[in-house]
């Protein structure tokens, strides 16, 4: 007779406990898989991130190497400028100025901790915006130079021009002043036929010559001037300075003497006469009456006029 008997519950539970506690493992198991799946994505996406933003840390570090040597050598080109025209360095300074200005924003934004991408855009495009406004200062700055130089070129051509018209001026006045000096040479007046003589004045006022020194009472200085078409025609003092023997020039202030310039001192003239020029060749007599007695011995005199001598001569009495 078959045994149909059923397994009793008791039985039962040990098996299904079993069961119940290999489920649990086996969704621990799953849970532990899946979180160590998901700690190894993140500890793999965190590393890269990290790297991406290391490596973007690098560019920033980069442009902001790149931006400061640009701009040293931005101060350093501008700087060859200063100093080759005073014009140029007020440009400069403006220069400098707006540069460093533009520098200072782009640094103040790649200087950010928490730089975004759209600044870092931003400090890109002006960082662009700042080498193209570099290279246009240095252009105009090249342009102005050019410009200068040829104002320079043509201020030195028009130097040389006024130096050369100075140059002709002067050999003009030159020229003038030797034409004004020969004509004042030419002016000069000379005496010709000159002649001296003692006189003695007889009754009637006839004059009588004389070569004693104890009957002489004038001397008498004859002459004419030579002719001279360019001499003033006018009224011209001539002033007669006699030597006595004893070689002293005659002071004698009866006779109306004094002194006149000639070689730019003062000199002794005996005697002087005012005669009208009138360019023939009229003698004209000058006289000297001492109110002494004359000497015995040689006279010298001399004639001037016009702070020229004209002519001299000598006399002799015994």
């Amino acid at each position: 007779m078959e045994n149909n008997q059923q397994p009793s519950p008791a039985n039962f539970r040990p098996e299904r406990k079993k069961e119940s506690n290999r489920l649990v493992y086996i969704l621990i198991i799953l849970f532990l898989l899946g979180m160590n799946g998901y700690l190894l994505y993140m500890y793999l996406h965190t590393d890269k991130a990290l790297e991406t933003e290391q490596s973007n840390l690098m560019d920033v570090k980069k442009e902001r190497a790149d931006l400061e040597k640009l701009l040293s050598n931005a101060k350093a080109e501008l700087e060859t400028y200063r100093g080759i025209n005073d014009s140029l360095n007020g440009v400069i300074d403006k220069k400098n100025s707006e540069l460093y200005n533009m520098a200072n924003e782009i640094q103040g934004l790649l200087n950010s901790k928490n730089l975004s991408k759209k600044d870092y855009e931003r400090a890109m495009e002006m960082y662009d915006k700042f080498k193209y406004y570099y290279e246009k200062t240095k252009k105009e700055l090249d342009e102005k130079l050019v410009e200068l130089n040829e104002v320079k070129k043509e201020n030195t051509e028009l130097k040389a021009s006024v130096k050369t018209l100075e140059t002709d001026k002067d050999k003009l006045d030159g020229e003038k002043r030797k034409a004004i000096s020969d004509l004042e040479n030419a002016k000069i007046l000379e005496a010709v036929n000159i002649s001296a003589l003692a006189i003695r004045i007889r009754s009637g006022g006839k004059e009588q010559e004389t070569t004693k020194a104890s009957k002489a009472e004038q001397l008498k200085i004859s002459f004419g001037f030579a002719r001279n078409a360019v001499a003033d025609r006018n009224r011209k003092d001539v002033y007669v300075k006699i030597f006595g023997p004893d070689g002293v020039a005659i002071k004698d202030d009866q006779a109306g003497s004094g002194t006149f310039k000639y070689a730019g001192q003062e000199s002794i003239y005996t005697t002087k006469q005012s005669i009208d020029f009138t360019n023939n060749s009229e003698i004209i007599s000058i006289y000297y009456k001492r109110a002494g007695d004359f000497k015995k011995g040689k006279y010298k005199f001399e004639l001037y006029c016009e702070g020229y001598i004209l002519g001299q001569g000598l006399l002799e009495l015994k």
